[in-house]
């Protein structure tokens, strides 16, 4: 999706939920020019050892972390990731 949009310069890619990075790597060779590219997970599960400690933050999303609560981003992904959150409305920001 994020492929076919232009982003801004100053946009910042979220992955809520990374699991294995894979995202991560394909969004970082996309040529999309994000100057942030963050995924965060439960357990490091990293398939590529490659993807930096700096772009992989291992946290329970439930008790999010200064470094995801601190930056606004511009495009979020998360698939199967909602239904583990022991609240999850509480996680989503207001409109």
């Amino acid at each position: 999706i994020a492929e076919k949009m232009l982003a801004p310069p100053e946009s910042k890619f979220l992955d809520l939920g990374t699991g294995n990075g894979k995202l991560l790597i394909h969004v970082n060779r996309s040529g999309i020019p994000f100057p942030r590219i963050l995924g965060l997970t439960a357990i490091d599960y990293r398939s590529d050892k490659s993807i930096p400690d700096s772009s992989y933050l291992i946290a329970n999303i439930d008790m999010l972390v200064d470094e995801v609560e601190e930056n606004k981003f511009a495009f979020i992904w998360s698939a199967h990731t909602f239904y583990h959150l022991i609240d999850p409305a509480r996680r989503l920001p207001p409109a």
